[in-house]
């Protein structure tokens, strides 16, 4: 396979897994892969909140226009250059609401961008990391969809770059052969408790 140049976003939990955001942005410094501004989704969260979205339908909104609106406001402004979201899963991931939305908006097709191939990356917060396993209800309900449809794949944390470039080119590969699930409800705010389900 022959070293293709790709621009990422990655997804994670700011507020747990910094650490390893960036232990992730070192490996890749010295490699063809490079990442998309990484600020939280969170910045938008006035126009994604259930009580404005609520609002609009109350004043003859279509639900499914707001989440459109959503969907296109982060794929087109946030997510424009990325080809594939990272998520780095953590023990909280699947709790939070923008890494939902982040997902959401990345398999996304729009009219001015495609959408982005996807992959997981359970870290060591991760309880599941050393079984090599984990529990489907404990990482995001998104990911997980299409890691059971086939669109993505889990991974675990790895420092090898060779490995992660080739985690990334088979995601993106798979967004010429694989339509994305993308008909879990969107969060409307951060999930509590052990897992989603």
């Amino acid at each position: 396979m022959a070293i293709k140049d790709y621009k990422i976003f990655v997804s994670y939990d700011h507020e747990n897994d910094q650490k390893y955001r960036d232990e992730f942005e070192r490996i890749i410094a010295c490699s063809e892969i490079s990442t998309v501004d990484s600020a939280p989704i969170t910045d938008i969260s006035d126009i994604t909140d259930k009580k404005n979205i609520d609002s609009d339908v109350d004043n003859g909104a279509d639900v499914n226009a707001a989440a459109d609106a959503i969907r296109q406001k982060i794929r087109d402004e946030i997510l424009q250059d990325s080809v594939v979201t990272v998520v780095l899963v953590g023990k909280d991931t699947w709790k939070k609401k923008h890494i939902d939305l982040e997902i959401e908006a990345s398999i996304s097709q729009t009219e001015s961008n495609p959408r982005s191939g996807l992959l997981g990356i359970l870290l060591p917060t991760h309880s599941d990391l050393e079984n090599n396993q984990y529990s489907y209800d404990t990482i995001p309900p998104r990911l997980h969809k299409n890691i059971q449809n086939g669109f993505a794949k889990m991974y675990p944390f790895d420092i090898n770059l060779l490995v992660i470039h080739n985690s990334v080119h088979e995601a993106f590969e798979r967004t010429k052969s694989v339509v994305p699930d993308n008909s879990y409800p969107l969060f409307t705010e951060d999930l509590s408790g052990e897992n989603w389900e």
